[in-house]
């Protein structure tokens, strides 16, 4: 952080998201965002926490760095809210949530992993038809429904594996695989490693 004059300061930071989250979150954002001044709840609040980070960052206590990834961290949800109320066209993920019936596709997914989702069935979830519905989901979430619904299921397997210890069958299982062949050929697929080899990979760090 660089103060260049009274009354103006330049923030500048880095997010890391992983591979699988970028792939979720693909086209989410815009490529700049400008966040004017005048007085809102949410400006006033993001005004409140930018002086915070500016004050943390001025310190060198005890806790200071991982209070200020905190703060980045709620920095960026301000940001998001930011977008959403001001209704900016947002492709990806959370722009899917603005188009009804693509978000109704999504929340059936959420809220039943384990069902042997086909195109047919999530268009039904959508009330479209077959090809309108591919058409719009690939637009809307920048990838075609099935590979949507493979990464978000490898999304909470990693979850389950890292955060939760749980065995591999029992997140297939989870996931809607019927086999844990075809979990692990999946999983792969999309992280690269087996799941076996992800948990050794963790274990290790």
């Amino acid at each position: 952080m660089e103060r260049t004059h009274p009354g103006v300061a330049i923030i500048c930071g880095l997010i890391q998201i992983d591979h699988l989250s970028r792939k979720l979150l693909l086209g989410t954002l815009p490529d700049f965002i400008v966040i004017n001044g005048n007085t809102s709840a949410n400006n006033d609040s993001m005004r409140t926490l930018l002086e915070l980070l500016f004050s943390e960052a001025k310190v060198n206590a005890i806790g200071a760095r991982a209070i200020l990834d905190r703060l980045a961290d709620a920095l960026i949800f301000y940001i998001v809210r930011d977008i959403v109320e001001k209704d900016i066209p947002m492709p990806g993920l959370l722009g899917a949530f603005e188009d009804t019936q693509i978000c109704n596709a999504l929340l059936a997914i959420h809220e039943n992993l384990q069902e042997n989702w086909t195109l047919d069935k999530l268009a039904e979830k959508a009330f479209l038809s077959r090809s309108v519905f591919a058409e719009r989901f690939m637009q809307v979430c920048g990838l075609p429904p099935i590979e949507f619904l493979t990464v978000w299921r490898m999304y909470y397997a990693r979850r389950w594996l890292e955060q939760e210890h749980a065995s591999v069958i029992d997140v297939a299982e989870r996931c809607g695989y019927r086999s844990e062949a075809s979990f692990s050929k999946a999983f792969k697929r999309v992280m690269g490693v087996g799941p076996g080899q992800f948990r050794k990979i963790g274990a290790t760090k």
